[in-house]
């Protein structure tokens, strides 16, 4: 495998990407904690 370059399009692209997988992912983390948030209080 050759070393490629990366330019600061690429740089700036996978940030843009990895900010939405991010966000993405907190917003899933955030609503299953809610639900099971939930789930718990009816035991409560």
């Amino acid at each position: 495998m050759s070393e490629k370059k990366i330019s600061n399009n690429d740089i700036g692209l996978s940030g843009e990407l990895t900010q939405k997988v991010v966000s993405s992912v907190a917003k899933v983390s955030t609503g299953s904690m809610q639900k099971s948030f939930k789930e718990i209080q009816k035991y409560l």
